[in-house]
């Protein structure tokens, strides 16, 4: 299973999520909460909702994917 991690400050994830406030350890898939949005390969960070490809930045409500 991947591994989850909870971080305050933007960090660069690669085939690893790292996720502000809670998160669940998912099989290939992610949930981030205050609400939870379901992906498959794809990252959804709420507060707002954006979609992500491989590298993810997180910041609280915000956030950086190339």
């Amino acid at each position: 299973m991947p591994k989850v991690y909870i971080v305050n400050r933007a960090w660069e994830a690669d085939e690893k999520v790292y996720i502000v406030n809670r998160a669940w350890d998912a099989k290939e898939k992610v949930y981030i909460v205050n609400r939870a949005w379901e992906a498959d390969k794809k990252v959804y960070i709420v507060n707002r909702a954006w979609e992500a490809d491989k590298k993810v930045y997180i910041v609280q409500n915000a956030w950086e994917a190339s």
